[in-house]
Parts: structure tokens; sequence; C-alpha cells
């Protein structure tokens, strides 16, 4: 294993954490287009079937044209009393797809920690296969363990709102802008929060593989006593890359906007800027496993 980012005195170099995890994201690539394939055909076992079971509902391919060409409260709620029928039962699939799409995010996720701890020279096929594998049940029960967190915090927030808007309700309000307008502030420190769990889950998984750890107790302790320790370096590293998460996501929107869908060549560029744009996306998540990797060194 390559050296850590820690310095002499055992503080976590923010620089070289960065350096390191720039340099794993390049090397592991490969890792992003295997997230994004793999996203891609859930992508298509969803959308395709449900294109397909509201054309039969409706007959009428311009109706979908109109509900994706942009945002028609008027029209979508006309659709939904005409065709409502029609979702149920594409809802219930698209409840176990995305079941099925955590749990390929999850075995994904044994390989690029796999990778990202033991750095071999470049992209290894069998190490990153083998890393899903093996440890494909203790991710999936760290995973569980972080969903149960963001749950509870995710709880305390809208308990918060409905304080705050004393049960969204206009006749206990002074007025029912304070609906809407607390969400300004609340909303962006939710943000702010949400993101330990984040990055302690992340360092809880790079402590996994590097200790071979059969329990998930013991790693979930060493990120936390790590994030304790070096809060104020690597806060700052977290919120760095949420701001290139919320920049990407800005790209992404500004792209659709000001790209108009109004022929086949705007549909096949829209779609392969789409594409990209996912793609960047996977890779920031190989960076940021990197990132944390890098910080977490042999700890």
């Amino acid at each position: 294993m390559e050296n850590s980012s820690k310095t002499a005195n055992g503080s976590i170099s923010v620089n070289e954490c960065l350096g390191e995890g720039w340099t794993l994201a390049k090397r592991y690539a490969r890792v992003a287009l295997l997230y994004w394939f793999c996203g891609l055909i859930l992508a298509l076992l969803a959308a395709l079937p449900m294109r397909s079971a509201l054309l039969a509902e409706t007959g009428d391919s311009l109706i979908l044209d109109t509900l994706l060409s942009g945002p028609n409260y008027t029209y979508l709620n006309d659709f939904l009393q005409n065709y409502g029928s029609a979702l149920s039962p594409i809802l219930n699939q698209s409840l176990w797809l995305m079941v099925l799409q955590l749990l390929v995010l999850v075995f994904l996720a044994g390989g690029l920690t796999n990778l990202v701890v033991k750095r071999p020279a470049s992209y290894d096929r069998q190490q990153f296969w083998a890393g899903s594998g093996v440890y494909f049940w203790r991710m999936l029960r760290l995973t569980l363990f972080f969903l149960l967190i963001h749950g509870l915090i995710l709880a305390l927030f809208a308990w918060i709102y409905l304080l705050v808007t004393k049960g969204m309700s206009p006749a206990n309000l002074e007025t029912e802008a304070i609906i809407t307008s607390c969400l300004t502030w609340l909303v962006p420190l939710y943000v702010m929060v949400a993101i330990i769990p984040m990055m302690w889950q992340d360092l809880a998984k790079i402590q996994l593989v590097q200790a071979d750890a059969r329990f998930i107790w013991p790693p979930v302790g060493r990120a936390w006593k790590l994030m304790r320790h070096h809060f104020s370096r690597l806060y700052p590293l977290a919120l760095l890359l949420l701001l290139l998460g919320l920049l990407l996501f800005g790209s992404t929107y500004l792209f659709n906007t000001l790209l108009e869908v109004q022929s086949f060549g705007t549909i096949v560029l829209s779609f392969i800027g789409s594409q990209l744009i996912v793609i960047i996306r996977y890779g920031l998540k190989v960076l940021s496993m990197g990132v944390w990797a890098s910080a977490s060194g042999d700890s």
C-alpha cells in the first residue's frame, strides 16, 4: 500500500488527500464506466416497460411527450385522473428496481473499496470482482446501518419542520409563506448535518476492507474515532466533495435547460450529454473513495 496522507505529527493533509484521491480516480477510471453501465441497464429496465405500459393505456405518444417537455401541473393532474390506474403496477415495479439498484451499488462498492485500499498499479479486474463478492454481505449490513442513521436524521429535521410550521396548518401561522421560507435555512442545515454520516460510512468501508473485518462494528468504531480526531480536516474535505457534486448537478440542469429536445439529432445529443455527466458523477464517486482511503492511511 502507498504511503498515507498523514503528516509527521499525525494530522491529515487535505492537499495530499485530494492529490492521492485524484491519482486513484484516474488509475481506476474504468470503475466509473462499470457503475455507469450497470446504472444504464437498470434505467432501461425501468424506462422501457414504463413507456410501453403508458402507451398501452393512453394510446398516444404525444401525451408522454407533453409530460416530458416541461412542468405542466394542470396537464399532469388531468393525466393522473384519467390514467392513474396505469401507474400502480409501474410504481410497484419501480420499487423492486430500486431495491435491485441498491444491491448492485452495494456489490460494486465492495470492489471499488478493495481497489482503493489494496491499490494495485492499474485496474485489476480480478481484485475488483473478488472484493465485490467477498465484501458484499458486510457492505450490505453497513449500508443498512447507515440508512437507519440517515432515516433518524431525516425524521429529526421533519419534526423540526413540522414544529416551525405548526403542522403545516395555515390557520395556526401568521403567514403561509413560512411553510416554504423556512426551507431556505432548514434544507442547507440538513445537508450540512447529513454529510457527516455519509463521510462516516465511506470511512467505515475503508476500515472494513483494511482490517478484513468479519463484523461491521469494529470498522464503524474505528471510522468514528478517525473522523472525531481529524474532524477539522475531514469535514472540509466532505464539503468540497459535496460542492463538486452540486456543481455537477447544476451543470446537468443547465444542459437540460439550454438544450431544446425537438428533433432526433437533439434527442441523441441530449442522451450522449446526459450519459457523459453520469459517467463524470460516478468518477466523482471513485475520487471520493480514493480521498477517504488516503485519509485513512494504514490506520
